[in-house]
């Protein structure tokens, strides 16, 4: 069988620094594919890509890729105290942990919904997208509301004694900038909701 070769591939290091997220730069040059592996018909195969792009933005991962952290953070808010009372009773905290469960059940319900079409045999651009945004939205509002709480502590890495929760939290962050490029950046899931599921016109 003819090799695929792939020329010129390397990771895409973040600004931050942090790799545990790769993002891989591919260049196929004077590729040549045999024909018994083609994969849908040919000059079409972006519409494969699309299609498979539809399945992959609609993981509720998205939305829920940090919900055992969040559920630990809970419970440490619970019973930690600071300035006399715990965490918990000051009323800007519950309000932001209440607005953040609150957009998580919706993000959760978005990708039931994803599933459900899927399920019936539906291509769900449109709705994949939305799932997409949302829950990368999501995902951020959770590690920043963690952040927001935890103070100065909420960025210590793993590595330090004193970052609460094991760093996780810290983690978390930078785990979530990248997931609104990851699949699809933000800005082209709302095009693709605007054209295609608003009939907006392109700009």
């Amino acid at each position: 069988m003819e090799l695929l070769l792939i020329e010129n591939c390397g990771p895409l290091y973040l600004r931050n620094g942090f790799t545990g997220y790769q993002f891989t730069l591919v260049n196929f040059e004077n590729t040549r594919v045999p024909k018994t592996v083609m994969v849908g018909e040919e000059n079409q195969g972006w519409y494969v890509v699309a299609a498979n792009l539809d399945f992959e933005r609609s993981g509720i991962e998205r939305v829920a890729r940090f919900y055992p952290l969040w559920q630990d953070f809970l419970s440490f808010v619970k019973k930690t105290r600071f300035n006399g009372r715990k965490l918990i009773d000051d009323p800007k905290v519950r309000n932001s942990i209440a607005e953040t469960q609150i957009e998580f059940e919706v993000g959760r319900l978005m990708c039931y919904k994803v599933a459900f079409e899927t399920s019936m045999g539906r291509a769900p651009n449109i709705e994949a997208s939305v799932s997409k945004l949302f829950g990368c939205e999501v995902s951020q509002k959770m590690a920043r509301t963690m952040c927001d709480v935890l103070g100065l502590y909420g960025q210590l890495e793993p590595d330090s004694p004193f970052a609460p929760l094991a760093g996780r939290v810290q983690r978390a962050w930078i785990y979530a900038i990248t997931s609104t490029i990851a699949g699809g950046t933000s800005e082209i899931m709302r095009n693709i909701i605007a054209n295609r599921g608003l009939g907006l016109p392109r700009s």
